[in-house]
């Protein structure tokens, strides 16, 4: 599986859509809230709150407004994952950092991983991937959120159709909008049943790094363990 050792050393930029071009992560100084994890895999948790325009930005209502599923599974490397989902149901787009902390029975620190991503537009998701060095017995996680000003979302704009074929997802990207996309990346999760069994990452772009308007652009996410459904999110820029 090389793709897996590739994604083990991108994890730090994690959804950066240009390598470190677009990787803006909060100020250092904002408060962080903290997730205990449930000893349940597969756990969505819902909180909402007053995250809106009119109330003006508010980071920790902007976190509460953030709803997470998470999944754990080994890959077939032995290597331990954890995958967060986020929907960002808050009304402003949003640079995003997440940082999970792994601990052992004894709750011991043993190892932490963090990621970045922005522009993630308000209504939209986006994926987390964190890997462990060593076994562990619990998680948590946290974030950390300001508004986002630099750049453009784009990934209401693009349609994402997926075909299953044999050991693999073909995923055709379209843009509807009349700018093109930039570096639009994808994540494709693989489950069997309920199950998160592996993933897979790439991106869909011309020798431009775009998607122009109107155009589609097709790509392939393999899988190599059985799964019989697939998921993908979308990230990108304009």
């Amino acid at each position: 599986m090389k793709k897996f050792l590739s994604f083990l050393m991108c994890t730090l930029m994690l959804f950066a859509l240009a390598g470190c071009e677009n990787e803006i992560f909060s100020d250092p100084e904002s408060a962080n809230t903290t997730l205990e994890s449930s000893e349940q895999k597969n756990v969505t948790t819902n909180t909402f709150s007053e995250a809106t325009k009119e109330n003006g930005f508010d980071e920790q209502e902007v976190i509460k407004a953030l709803k997470v599923t998470q999944y754990e599974f080994e890959d077939g490397l032995n290597t331990q994952w954890v995958v967060l989902v986020v929907d960002n149901t808050s009304a402003f787009h949003l640079n995003i950092q997440a940082t999970v902390n792994f601990k052992d029975a004894d709750n011991n620190l043993i190892g932490t991983d963090d990621a970045g991503y922005s522009p993630f537009e308000s209504g939209q998701s986006t994926v987390f991937a964190f890997s462990a060095d060593e076994e562990y017995a619990a998680f948590d996680y946290e974030f950390s959120v300001s508004e986002e000003s630099l750049y453009q979302p784009v990934v209401s704009d693009l349609e994402c159709k997926t075909n299953i074929a044999k050991d693999k997802a073909v995923i055709s990207i379209t843009n509807n909008g009349e700018e093109a996309a930039e570096f639009v990346r994808y994540t494709a999760l693989f489950f069997k049943g309920d199950q998160l069994v592996s993933f897979d990452w790439g991106y869909a772009t011309d020798n431009d790094s775009e998607i122009k308007p109107g155009k589609t652009i097709n790509q392939e996410a393999a899988c190599y363990e059985d799964f019989d459904s697939v998921k993908v999110y979308l990230s990108g820029r304009r």
